[in-house]
């Protein structure tokens, strides 16, 4: 199984962590100073990265054929939704506390 990346055109790895670094600093800058605000900032990409990482994982049990396919689709279902819905809470209701 293969998984497709789109990239732009004469780009490289380093320029898209470049971009992305320069967004993310843009963005740092709109949120009051503060050590609550910096930390869920630099957590929250490395919580959305694990969890997509694992869901992209777990999709080929949700999407599975052939033999025993239908008890495979359900576990697969049940662990994508359950860690969307964790990583939602995650996000949104733990810095709350």
């Amino acid at each position: 199984m293969g998984i497709g990346v789109e990239q732009l055109s004469n780009a490289n790895a380093l320029d898209v962590d470049r971009r992305a670094q320069a967004v993310l600093a843009e963005l740092s800058k709109k949120f009051p100073p503060g050590p609550q605000y910096a930390i869920a900032f630099d957590t929250t990409t490395a919580v959305l990265m694990t969890s997509f990482a694992f869901i992209l994982g777990v999709l080929p049990l949700v999407f599975a054929t052939g033999a025993g396919s239908l008890g495979r689709r359900s576990v697969g279902t049940t662990i994508v939704g359950g860690m969307l819905l964790s990583t939602v809470l995650n996000l949104i209701f733990i810095p709350v506390l």
